[in-house]
């Protein structure tokens, strides 16, 4: 014990030097400055003493020698002058600190001196930025300065600031924090923490080690959100090499156009320069006055404040929607979507008309005769997946789920593969799809078009109807002919035994059959869905809205929300039970070569704040975090006690804790021996992949092509000819083709967030410009109320949440928005009299509507308050 405190005073002492050290270097410098004015006071004094001694002639030469003394003395002190300011000068110039170098970055990241992640920065307060390290309870903020010419994305290495840098979590903490001393704050401290913060207290290069385990000591226990500095830029983001810019000051292009100023409409990214070193298009500026222009980022110095940009292309007017939608697709760098696929692409296509060989009917199952069906959105033209069901009498019945076999047309190592690689998903939006495959293939040879043989990957399973326990399972290649193409609605109303308001055509087998069917699956997945949640799966099924066009397939004419009704749920069951036992399959089988699908726990400080926030409404409602099951059940609970409103609110709240699903190669540096971390959090399952859409996503061919080896090696006791997932005669087992699935992995998971936000501002766009010709008054829920400047309110009609500005509601009549702290709620002013009090979970009244706005190039949703409100 005495040990222990003497370590810890030990600590304190060092901590307290440490924290005394500017103060100290301010009183050297004072002391310096202080003996250098009395020096040279005495020199002077000197001087004047000489100059007063011996006679006319000795003073004559003295002062002869004095002059060139003091000439040479001055020309000196100017020649210092002229040193120390143009030393001052440059440090001026330099904005940032240099990088570390990468071979010190990688030793700093082994011996935790530091950290790596990936940047975000805060769109509507670009000095804040925040980097979320896996292990550590809350994010870094990257303040100002520190972000060190980090780019939105960039993956970055970041060292930890002293703690007097780092920000309080919470307004409560930081007034706490006053109130009490240092030492009482860290008294709560390990020992471990303590030296931490002493050892890279004050200024100077940091030599101590900020483990996962200390950080997450201080931030738990003091309430602060670790504060960082970008060191070095370890992978640059793909942002960088297309950014959609418009000019500053348009009206006034400066003749000398390396003056410009271009603002991106991302409003993460920085404001650039053009770069001398590239002077194509300069002179293609003036006529970009009221258009977007395309540029890329080419350098950051330490001496700039801004980085540098060439310009790739002038674009279309601004005010025009084919433009705005045009500058979204190459903002995310998925634009190459937009272009036809070249000949070489083309030349990999088989020639038509097309029909299966004999000899490749010979090496598949045939399940022409079985009675295979699928069901779609009505105006799907992909068709990828459809079911079967066949009752094999005691009890037992057997589900097949069958995918297109996109793998035998995409080819490993040819154009048209590298070109679906590259573009990775197809892209929704609301005028169409961007497809990742030539509509050769998409719509016609792999789609599973009813009436017609096709290329498919079967799933087999013999299921006990009561329990649905999976007796047996086939994986394999077959050949199928779908009976049916069902649309959502059509199995619907077969569901609830309504008549249909529109037949399917038919192949071969009666409506009746094709009725008894859907309804047995149906009954299965209700099943099996209960199983799954039964098993602690979550799921958080927020309102969607779908737009309305008009004729023209372009105009919208209005909106409506989407919902999902057992029709879906009934594809999506099936569709999950072949996911998960296809990643189960590879991954047992080839355990260094599989991609599967992650999905990591939620952010742990985000879903304490979220239950701290549904606790100070003081509304009687309790929320259990500490699983998935235990949030499902809570939100079910909720569901049946609540009002809608108020779940639909706390399942929007509880979406922003959870992070990205990504892909992942098990294989890779960082999952090979860690196959604790492969699973899928919310979905409850240990192991989980995408097998089921390979015409629009390629992580699934990739599976496609593993699978087929895996079976190919089994079947051939290892002498395989050529491996799909190659190309070649060499395996995808080992460690230069695992390097390249990891690659891919990443480039998948950055276009499925690409065609994410693509289809978010599609819709977002289309509602806006519906909007523009007319206002649209609903109800909306106030969610995130914490402040004085702002609300956030979820329009459920729309399934979106805004944030809604009290400057933005200010018309000149004096209005006012006052923050209750304590009690956690807003009044409104207008004058004096007070229109309304405003608490989170409140229905309020809105009106939407929009207009194109010059600041930011975009039509922008506005919201307006009512002053009655809904409850």
């Amino acid at each position: 014990m005495e040990e222990e405190t003497k370590a810890l005073g030990n600590d304190l002492s060092l901590l307290g030097s440490y924290l005394a050290k500017d103060k100290k270097s301010s009183n050297s410098r004072k002391k310096k400055k202080k003996k250098k004015l009395e020096q040279a006071t005495t020199t002077t004094r000197e001087r004047v003493d000489e100059r007063g001694e011996g006679g006319e002639g000795t003073q004559k030469k003295k002062k002869e020698k004095d002059w060139r003394s003091d000439k040479a003395e001055r020309n000196a002190q100017k020649k210092a002058r002229e040193k120390t300011s143009s030393n001052r000068k440059k440090k001026r110039k330099e904005f940032f600190s240099d990088y570390v170098k990468l071979s010190e970055v990688e030793d700093g990241l082994s011996e935790n001196l530091f950290v790596k992640g990936h940047i975000r920065i805060n769109p509507r307060r670009r000095e804040d930025a925040y980097v979320t390290v896996t292990g550590l309870d809350v994010d870094i903020i990257v303040k100002g300065d520190a972000q060190n010419r980090a780019f939105e994305g960039d993956e970055v290495a970041i060292q930890i600031r002293p703690l007097s840098e780092w920000d309080f979590l919470e307004e409560e903490e930081e007034k706490k924090s006053r109130e009490e001393s240092l030492e009482e704050s860290l008294e709560r401290l390990n020992l471990s923490a303590k030296s931490a913060i002493a050892e890279n207290a004050g200024e100077g290069k940091r030599k101590s080690k900020w483990t996962l385990e200390v950080l997450n000591e201080i931030g738990r226990e003091m309430k602060r959100r670790p504060s960082g500095e970008v060191v070095h830029i370890i992978k640059p983001s793909h942002l960088r090499e297309h950014v959609v810019c418009k000019l500053v000051n348009a009206g006034n292009v400066p003749s000398d156009p390396y003056k410009a100023v271009l603002e991106p409409i991302d409003e993460k990214l920085p404001r650039l320069l053009l770069d001398k070193k590239f002077a194509a298009n300069l002179g293609l500026l003036e006529k970009a006055k009221d258009r977007f222009i395309l540029v890329k980022q080419t350098r950051w110095m330490a001496t700039s404040g801004r980085p540098y940009c060439k310009v790739l292309d002038i674009l279309g007017k601004m005010s025009d929607m084919e433009s705005q939608v045009s500058a979204v697709l190459m903002q995310q760098g998925i634009d190459k979507h937009t272009k036809d696929f070249s000949e070489e692409v083309l030349d990999c296509l088989p020639s038509t008309p097309w029909s299966i060989s004999d000899e490749e009917v010979v090496r598949r199952r045939d399940l022409r005769d079985c009675r295979i069906f699928s069901i779609d959105p009505e105006t799907a033209r992909d068709l990828d997946d459809a079911l079967s069901v066949e009752p094999l009498g005691g009890g037992k019945v057997r589900v097949g789920v069958h995918i297109a076999d996109v793998s035998h047309f995409v080819r490993a190592a040819t154009s048209l593969d590298e070109e679906a690689a590259e573009r990775a998903t197809s892209v929704y939006m609301v005028d169409g799809v961007l497809p990742m495959l030539p509509r050769l293939l998409c719509e016609e040879l792999c789609s599973l078009n009813p009436g017609t043989d096709r290329l498919s990957f079967s799933i087999i399973w013999e299921i006990v109807e009561e329990t649905c326990e999976i007796q047996s399972q086939w994986i394999g290649k077959s050949i199928i002919r779908s009976c049916a193409k069902l649309h959502y609605g059509q199995a619907q109303e077969i569901i609830e035994g309504k008549p249909l308001t529109s037949s399917p055509h038919l192949h071969a087998y009666t409506l009746d059959d094709v009725v008894g069917d859907v309804k047995l699956l149906d009954k299965l997945a209700k099943k099996l869905r209960a199983l799954r949640f039964e098993s602690g799966a979550l799921t958080l099924n927020i309102p969607r809205f779908r737009i309305i066009l008009g004729k023209d397939n372009k105009t919208p004419i209005g909106a409506e929300q989407y919902v999902q009704k057992d029709s879906n749920y009934l594809v999506e069951e099936f569709m999950l039970l072949a996911n998960r036992k296809v990643a189960e399959f590879i991954s047992e089988k080839a355990p260094a070569a599989a991609v599967l699908r992650r999905h990591p726990p939620p952010h742990k400080r985000k879903i304490e704040s979220l239950m701290k926030n549904i606790d100070e409404m003081k509304m009687n409602i309790s929320m259990e975090t500490h699983s998935s099951g235990a949030i499902h059940r809570s939100l079910e609970k909720i569901k049946r006690e609540a009002e809608p409103h108020i779940h639909n609110a706390i399942v929007l709240m509880t979406t922003k804790p959870m992070q990205n699903a990504i892909y992942f190669c098990t294989g890779a540096s960082d999952y090979i021996e860690k196959p604790d971390v492969w699973g899928h959090y919310a979905l409850a399952f240990e192991r989980y992949t995408h097998f089921t859409s390979p015409i629009r996503r390629y992580a699934d061919v990739m599976v496609h092509r593993l699978v087929s080896d895996i079976l190919a090696r089994e079947n051939s006791k290892g002498k395989v000819e050529t491996f799909e997932s190659t190309g070649t005669r060499r395996s995808p087992w080992g460690r230069k083709f695992t390097e390249r699935v990891v690659d891919q992995c990443v480039q998948c998971n950055r276009q499925k967030l690409a065609a994410k936000s693509v289809q978010e501002a599609s819709n977002k766009l289309y509602l806006a410009l519906w909007l523009s010709k007319q206002s649209y008054q609903t109800e909306g829920v106030i969610t995130d109320l914490n402040g004085p400047k702002w609300m956030g309110i979820f329009v459920m009609e729309f399934g979106m949440e805004f944030k809604m500005y009290w400057e933005d509601q200010d018309e000149g009549d004096n209005f006012k928005a006052k923050w209750d702290n304590v009690n956690k709620q807003t009044t409104l002013y207008h004058g004096e009299e007070t229109t309304m009090t405003l608490r989170n979970f409140q229905t309020v009244k809105v009106s939407l509507f929009s207009a194109f706005k010059q600041k930011s190039s975009k039509y922008e949703i506005s919201y307006k308050l009512h002053a009655e409100s809904s409850g």
